[in-house]
């Protein structure tokens, strides 16, 4: 018996595969974007957190000039605090492989941000010779043994490579101004014993705190930061140093860019598989209830042969049963190895987190069996009600339904409305859920594609926004940190040049302080600023500017006043918000120069943007000069970042389009299988086919117009949304031409029309005996 329903199940599958199908491939997106953004997360989360762990990554980062012995001891006693070291760091170059950048870190000891030793021996206290970057070491050809030859402010010596490591503090590690990207391999990290230091008397810049209340790595919660900084503000008060900087680990740069990205991935979980499973179901119902009811003699014989109510009730739900089972697992499966595998390619290119796998949350598995249960659910309700009937109440057919348009019909408009009009107007009221799964499937396809385009274009207009409209300069020369103002101000007037100081800020608001940065803008116009709708505004003379992302996290409105305190500065600043702007990066508060010196502070500006072109060798010929970029280069880089999302974004079209296409064609077969009867009427009545057609597509104009206008408001909400979880530092001009809003437009209807044009051929093979018998 069992084997019987079996066959007539995928008898049934075979017969209504379109509809069948709309099931499996929702079921399917679902779970591919799901196993797609969960692999890449829970890899990326995963990978980092195993790897915080293996080198205890630190809690907390301070820099300075320099730590004596006693600032060391003074912080390992402060409650709250585990453990503490020192580092050295200076900048130099290899001189014997092509004069490459090197970043020389001289260790005390090695318990706090421990090296990840890839190749060779493992550093311990005390070792002579050099521990490398590997990324440096793979693209540079060196081995172990081979000899560095470094030149590091005057001094000049020779070490040998003792192993090839990894470390947690440079996941993402920019040398300096002079990269605009992780170009890994192109310069370089390196470690050595203290003893090794080149110099009579060795500077410690860093130390290294290990906060004793703080175990998690990537899943700080509330208590954890809180507990930072607890600690942070113990050690300010018991250091003292005017040039002490404090960060706490989740504003250390590697590490927010990795749970920034972990945000956007999550964002993405939580938007796009619950859409795909709620169209799921609704397919669910429609279909499923057309079958029952298309079946009804079936059903009826079933159990008059004698199966039970509950056989013949489980023989229908275990279509979805079916159906959303092998759409979920193919779905993950699909999403995970291949979909995931690419996303994860961007972690692994980015970010320096050895041995990083792919991983698979809890979430898959409990997403795939509510998926199921839901598809049940819908599926029971849609034929509960005829599968408990009787069987002789099931055997007779049922009577068609009967029904107007409803209250319109009573307005004096409805007479003058046309037949085709009146006659689509009629069937949407009779068929309500169907109508609304056509208008839900336009809105998911049009609101996908919306935001597509939309992101897209926000993306691409990032460079002509940044480097175009708010910084026009043609280059940007940067000072190096040991050189002073008028280092700064001989290279500017040289070169006509603007002068710009940029720093770190812990800026206090109404209720919180976070870390963001000072920008003070000399005199000039190659720095410009936009307010929150995209056009100019002009700096004030006296009174700050705020940048909308840091304003909406600190709760800061115009005519506020807030506070902020430089790196190892004690004394607070308090301005005046006058107004609000918009930037794509360094987040923070904006002042003139002429205000920030009213306010008693030092102007030390290590950034110069000129239209002038400076010789090629500037950086080599001045030791003032860290680094020289011209506006190209700027853009070229930041087209580099956003690849991997406009590559994403394609995708996101083309599954927009699959869903478009699916819904729409399931809806469309499963209406015109509901007006047979309707349609054959108008034949006989002498109504041609071209004009049935077009009776048809215009209600599928109807649905489309309601759907893609509802899905444009939606898609509008999932651009803001998605956009801000994009970058913590940076920001998007969401101010979209035309374009994104016609192609969401044109795509939607051309996809309906073509779908609709596939359906309404079958309107010259309809079987006008059949379908035009009635109750007997």
């Amino acid at each position: 018996m069992k084997k019987v329903l079996i066959k007539k199940m995928f008898r049934d599958l075979r017969i209504n595969a379109v509809q069948f199908f709309a099931i499996f491939i929702m079921c399917h997106l679902a779970m591919l974007l799901l196993g797609a953004f969960d692999a890449d997360n829970s890899g990326r989360l995963y990978s980092a957190d195993r790897y915080y762990r293996k080198t205890n990554f630190a809690d907390l980062f301070l820099t300075s000039e320099g730590f004596s012995k006693e600032d060391i001891q003074d912080i390992r006693q402060i409650e709250g605090v585990k453990d503490a070291e020192r580092r050295a760091s200076v900048i130099g170059r290899v001189t014997n492989i092509s004069d490459r950048k090197i970043e020389l870190n001289f260790l005390e000891s090695d318990n706090i941000c421990r090296l990840y030793t890839e190749k060779g021996d493992p550093y311990t206290q005390g070792m002579s010779g050099i521990w490398i970057d590997r990324h440096f070491a793979e693209k540079q050809g060196i081995s172990i043994g081979d000899t560095l030859t470094i030149s590091c402010r005057e001094a000049s010596f020779s070490e040998m490579v003792r192993g090839f490591v990894d470390n947690s503090e440079h996941t993402n590690f920019i040398i300096d101004d002079t990269y605009l990207d992780t170009e890994y391999g192109e310069y370089c990290y390196a470690f050595l014993d203290s003893s090794e230091y080149p110099f009579n008397d060795i500077a410690f810049d860093k130390i290294l705190v290990d906060a004793a209340n703080v175990d998690a790595q990537v899943n700080l919660d509330d208590r954890d930061r809180e507990e930072l900084k607890k600690v942070k503000l113990s050690i300010l008060d018991t250091i003292s140093k005017s040039s002490m900087s404090i960060i706490m680990k989740y504003e250390q740069s590697g590490y927010e860019s990795q749970m920034s990205d972990c945000n956007f991935n999550n964002m993405m979980i939580m938007i796009f598989p619950p859409l795909f499973t709620m169209l799921a179901a609704l397919s669910t119902v429609t279909t499923m209830s057309r079958l029952t009811a298309k079946q009804r003699t079936v059903i009826g014989t079933l159990k008059a042969l004698g199966f039970s109510k509950k056989t013949v009730i489980f023989h229908y739900v275990s279509y979805s049963v079916f159906l959303s089972a092998i759409g979920c697992i193919t779905g993950a499966a699909l999403g995970h190895f291949v979909l995931g595998s690419w996303l994860f390619e961007d972690f692994i290119e980015y970010y320096s987190v050895p041995d990083s796998v792919l991983r698979m949350s809890y979430k898959v598995p409990l997403v795939a069996a509510m998926i199921i249960v839901l598809a049940v659910i819908a599926n029971y309700l849609s034929c509960r009600k005829l599968l408990v009937q009787n069987a002789a109440v099931i055997l007779m057919p049922e009577a068609p339904k009967a029904a107007g348009a409803g209250s319109i019909e009573k307005l004096k408009i409805w007479n003058k409305l046309s037949f085709a009009t009146r006659w689509n107007l009629r069937d949407i009221n009779i068929n309500k859920l169907r109508s609304l799964m056509g208008i839900f499937g336009v809105v998911i396809c049009s609101s996908i594609l919306m935001g597509a385009f939309g992101i897209q274009e926000s993306i691409g207009y990032q460079d002509t926004w940044l480097y175009g409209d708010l910084k026009p300069a043609a280059y940007t020369i940067t000072v190096s940190p040991d050189y002073g103002y008028s280092w700064a101000y001989d290279i500017a007037r040289e070169y006509n040049g603007q002068l710009v100081m940029q720093t770190d800020a812990e800026i206090t608001g109404r209720d919180d302080s976070r870390l963001f940065t000072l920008t003070v803008v000399d005199e000039g116009n190659l720095l410009r600023f936009h307010n929150t709708k995209g056009n100019y505004i002009t700096l004030p003379d006296y009174g700050a500017m705020i940048s909308e992302k840091a304003a909406d996290t600190l709760g800061i409105s115009v005519g506020d006043m807030v506070s902020f305190r430089l790196p190892g500065e004690k004394k607070e600043y308090s301005v005046n918000i006058a107004k609000i702007h918009k930037t794509p990066e360094a987040q923070g508060i904006v002042i003139s120069r002429k205000y920030y010196e009213s306010l008693h502070g030092e102007f030390d500006p290590k950034i110069i943007y000129t239209n002038m072109t400076p010789p090629g060798t500037l950086a080599v010929e001045l030791k003032e000069v860290s680094g020289v970029n011209s506006r190209e280069k700027y853009v070229a880089a930041l087209k580099r970042n956003n690849a991997s999302t406009a590559e994403l974004v394609y995708v996101i079209v083309i599954i927009g389009i699959i869903i478009g296409f699916v819904a729409m064609y399931n809806t469309g077969v499963l209406s015109f299988s509901e007006k047979v009867r309707d349609v054959a009427t108008l034949k006989v009545l002498g109504f041609p086919t071209n004009k049935i057609r077009w009776i048809l597509q215009q209600q599928n104009l109807f649905i489309t117009g309601v759907g893609t206008l509802i899905g444009i408001g939606v898609g509008l909400v999932l651009i803001r949304i998605l956009m801000n979880s994009l970058d913590p530092s940076g920001d998007f001009l969401v101010d979209l031409s035309a374009t994104p809003y016609l192609l969401a437009i044109l795509f939607s209807f051309v996809v309906s029309v073509a779908v609709n044009g596939i359906i309404s051929t079958k309107v010259k093979s309809i079987n006008m005996v059949e379908a035009l018998q009635g109750v007997k």
